[in-house]
């Protein structure tokens, strides 16, 4: 199997924590904290799930060098800046101004934070000595 569809094999376990958790953990948020601040409350939890989930990947995709983890890294950040902009666009129903706004460093609402995260997140489990296996 060819390594960019092992990373793509690999982002969809993490499509759907991600997924997961926000109808779980942001929903239930929302209604208490508001929106923006249940997304800064419930980014800690998510980035912990996707940490872990990341630590599990690189062992079970053999992801053992630096290269093959900032590439697995950048092909998840493209994957969820893709999903990001399609699932609104089309399930949302937001236009491309309103989602591209969604990254804007000062104005966005912590995404692309995320898919900055999300792109070394593979470099990082590599690094970690640590394995909860």
């Amino acid at each position: 199997m060819s390594f960019a569809i092992q990373a793509i094999m690999a982002w969809l376990p993490l499509l759907l924590i991600a997924v997961l958790h926000e109808l779980a953990f942001l929903r239930l948020l929302s209604a208490r904290l508001g929106t923006q601040k249940a997304i800064a409350a419930s980014l800690p939890s998510l980035l912990l799930l996707l940490l872990l989930y990341s630590l599990w990947a690189i062992d079970f995709f053999g992801l053992h060098t630096p290269v093959l983890q900032l590439l697995t890294g950048a092909i998840w950040a493209a994957l969820t800046v893709a999903f990001e902009f399609l699932f609104w666009h089309y399930a949302g129903k937001k236009s491309w101004q309103e989602i591209a706004a969604r990254f804007g460093p000062t104005t966005g609402d912590g995404t692309l934070l995320l898919v900055a995260i999300v792109a070394v997140l593979p470099l990082l489990a590599g690094l970690l000595p640590w394995r909860p296996w």
